[in-house]
């Protein structure tokens, strides 16, 4: 579905009634991305999640920032950005992470970043939500969207050795454990 959103997300997915959907906010797309905007990159990403979803039904009743463990959604985000990654070779690392200061603003405090997400893992209050995967202006060290870009590079570690099915369909635990692993080597 293609609507205007009030400038609140470029695009989400959601069950309503049973029945997957996928909302494009148009008005958030031109205004963050303008004549340049990657729609498959975008596309991709979110379909992907419906994908991931119909392997994690549970996740799907679980409210944002409410209820579910940090990790599944730096999971979730990060995966989903990989999986963009992989199907769209042509687009530029910015593109996929949706900024052009992400990355750099990660990789310049890489072992604090990746130690304070390792230590908030499993919170489950709004706060950590907020600052790991919003990108909305906060007090907090955190790049805003961090999330993304630590859970993008998690899963890029782990797809060298296992496709994006199987990376789809990691139960949760082991998705835990691997991010929890891979932040340690950090």
């Amino acid at each position: 579905m293609f609507m205007p959103d009030l400038f609140g997300f470029n695009a989400g997915t959601g069950s309503i009634a049973g029945k997957d959907f996928l909302v494009l906010g148009l008005d958030t797309i031109a205004k963050m991305d303008g004549p340049h905007a990657d729609l498959s990159v975008l596309i991709t990403h979110e379909l992907f999640h419906v994908y991931h979803g119909s392997f994690q039904p549970e996740w799907g009743r679980q409210g944002r920032g409410k209820n579910i463990p940090l990790y599944r959604l730096v999971w979730g985000e990060g995966l989903a950005t990989y999986a963009s990654q992989q199907l769209n070779p042509q687009a530029d690392l910015a593109t996929i992470l949706g900024s052009a200061t992400l990355a750099s603003s990660c990789e310049g405090r890489l072992k604090p970043l990746a130690r304070l997400l390792l230590e908030n893992l499993d919170a489950t209050e709004k706060t950590p939500f907020m600052e790991w995967m919003s990108n909305q202006a906060r007090s907090s060290d955190v790049p805003g969207r961090g999330g993304y870009y630590f859970g993008w590079r998690v899963a890029t570690a782990l797809g060298r050795e296992r496709s994006l099915g199987v990376l789809a369909r990691l139960p949760d635990d082991e998705a835990r454990s691997a991010m929890a692993q891979e932040l340690q080597r950090i």
